[in-house]
């Protein structure tokens, strides 16, 4: 899928119950109607507040009608956990589900998912069910949570593929698509942007003490903070979006 958005385009990375970092992020970022947003999914499990987190993407849905958000490998496993499709739901638990049960107020993670269903208001289970999208197609970038099929155009990626891969993507030196692949999932200290491999992984790994990252394509910057300090640190990405445009015009 794409459309074309007026405004800026933005991209921040797995949330992971970070609702205190996602906050401060979209403070730093300040994105307003007309900005194309777009998040790599997994808002929820092993940080604090999975459910603060869903709350702020149902208001950013509000006040940005342009908001992209991808499904993440988390969503996977707690739709399927919830009998709502999705996939590995056997995981969810033991896979940070916990730690989403537990900011929805049970206690020690402990619950159905008949019981955690039933405090979904309307809009979170809508939103969980029928608002995430697989993949988001914007000028020279291909948004996914994990990555991409190598040699497999973007339209035809599975959704397992965009949710789960890692090393069939990770270890290749060229994946093969027109695009610049945007992804999260697998967690670095730093953004990891080599340009001869087009891609650009942008999980900084905030849920285990690193920082919650977001680029600004439209102004060339890294915004970045640091988990749990909410440090804000900026910095300007010409010189690196400029390699991946060129050589994604010679792919």
């Amino acid at each position: 899928m794409s459309s074309p958005a007026p405004g800026r385009l933005l991209c921040i990375a797995d949330i992971h119950g970070c609702a205190r970092e996602f906050e401060c992020l979209l403070e730093a970022l300040a994105p307003a109607a007309g900005d194309r947003l777009v998040l790599l999914g997994d808002y929820v499990d092993r940080g604090p507040d999975s459910a603060g987190v869903l709350r702020q993407l149902l208001a950013l849905r509000e006040r940005l009608p342009d908001l992209v958000a991808l499904r993440g490998n988390h969503e996977e496993m707690l739709l399927s956990w919830l009998g709502w499709g999705g996939s590995r739901g056997e995981s969810f638990l033991r896979a940070g589900g916990r730690a989403t049960l537990d900011s929805f107020g049970f206690a020690g993670g402990e619950a159905s998912p008949g019981e955690f269903a039933a405090t979904l208001s309307e809009a979170e289970s809508t939103f969980l069910r029928d608002g995430l999208a697989e993949r988001w197609v914007e000028g020279d970038f291909l948004f996914v949570h994990a990555g991409v099929r190598p040699g497999v155009a973007a339209a035809q990626q599975s959704r397992e593929d965009l949710c789960w891969i890692r090393e069939d993507f990770l270890s290749v030196p060229e994946h093969g698509l027109d695009e610049i692949v945007v992804f999260g999932h697998t967690a670095r200290p730093e953004v990891w942007w080599p340009a001869q491999r087009r891609v650009i992984g942008l999980d900084t790994g905030c849920v285990y003490g690193g920082w919650l990252s977001a680029i600004d394509f439209t102004r060339a910057e890294l915004v970045q903070v640091r988990s749990s300090t909410l440090e804000i640190r900026r910095r300007r990405v010409e010189e690196e979006l400029a390699d991946l445009r060129g050589r994604a015009s010679l792919a």
